[in-house]
């Protein structure tokens, strides 16, 4: 008798573990539909991704969204979408790897592992002195490159005031005075392609990274700059995490190998050979 109530006890837990195991499933395996190229397209998770909760907030956030966008305009077929890891910045989408499927119009299947991050903006600062244009780069610690202080152009984004910011633009403000409004730049990225392009991608078989370059411009007067150079120089901003350096614009080429800087660079020599910059 003990041994019956024993065997209809354990069965009892088994179903109670099984059905707890069952419901589990539909959060692990869950799946969206998202309209892309006038169909609606599954987007899952991968089965070794437990982030089914995310799926919404996937498919909302801005570089997904933005990718979709310029997916409707391609040629090739999207199948589906499988969501193998997101980072999140606090509550929103940081970061995120998908894996598309994906058919040529000719039938083959295209590879299709992609990396979400979507638009930063870079700003091409010009200081003319004595008729000598110089720029300023940000020197930061670049993990992805393995660099210490890797040269480039200070990068941010351009808030809903028009102002642009980051940790860049922040230290731009504290060691130069100057803080760039969206009114006082010119957008070289839709200046020489005209909306074409959303920007300079960096990395566009692995990436969507992609950069809107911005030009500002400003005449320096002579006191003006050598005490910009002094405080440039000093020693005690070695210790920073984030510091500027002053160079000659014609300088940048071999001091470098920043791809969005040397592309800003060009770009905007171009611009002006073409009498297109004002």
């Amino acid at each position: 008798e003990f041994f019956f109530f024993f065997f209809f006890f354990a069965l009892c837990v088994s179903v109670v573990f099984c059905s707890f195991n069952l419901t589990s499933l539909p959060s692990i395996m869950s799946e969206i539909y998202v309209t892309i190229q006038d169909r609606q397209v599954q987007v899952r998770c991968s089965p070794d991704y437990q982030g089914a909760d995310l799926l919404p907030k996937v498919a909302h956030c801005p570089p997904f969204c933005q990718w979709v966008e310029r997916t409707n305009q391609q040629p090739y077929r999207v199948n589906g979408v499988e969501v193998q890891w997101v980072d999140m910045v606090g509550p929103h989408v940081g970061v995120l790897k998908l894996k598309i499927t994906a058919i040529h119009p000719d039938g083959t299947s295209l590879p299709g592992i992609v990396v979400l991050r979507g638009r930063i903006v870079a700003m091409l600062i010009v200081l003319e002195h004595e008729k000598v244009p110089y720029t300023l780069l940000a020197m930061q610690p670049r993990f992805g490159a393995a660099e210490w202080n890797l040269p480039e152009l200070p990068t941010g984004m351009i808030d809903a005031s028009g102002q642009f910011v980051g940790p860049a633009a922040t230290e731009l403000k504290e060691e130069t005075g100057i803080s760039i409004h969206d009114t006082q730049v010119i957008d070289l990225t839709d200046l020489a392609y005209g909306g074409r392009y959303p920007g300079l991608y960096l990395s566009p078989g692995a990436t969507d990274d992609h950069v809107g370059v911005y030009l500002y411009k400003h005449h320096i007067a002579k006191g003006v700059f050598n005490d910009l150079v002094a405080r440039l120089s000093s020693d005690t901003r070695d210790a920073d995490l984030l510091t500027l350096r002053l160079l000659p614009l014609a300088d940048v080429w071999h001091k470098t190998s920043d791809v969005k800087t040397l592309a800003a660079v060009h770009m905007a020599t171009q611009l002006q050979a073409e009498k297109m910059l004002p």
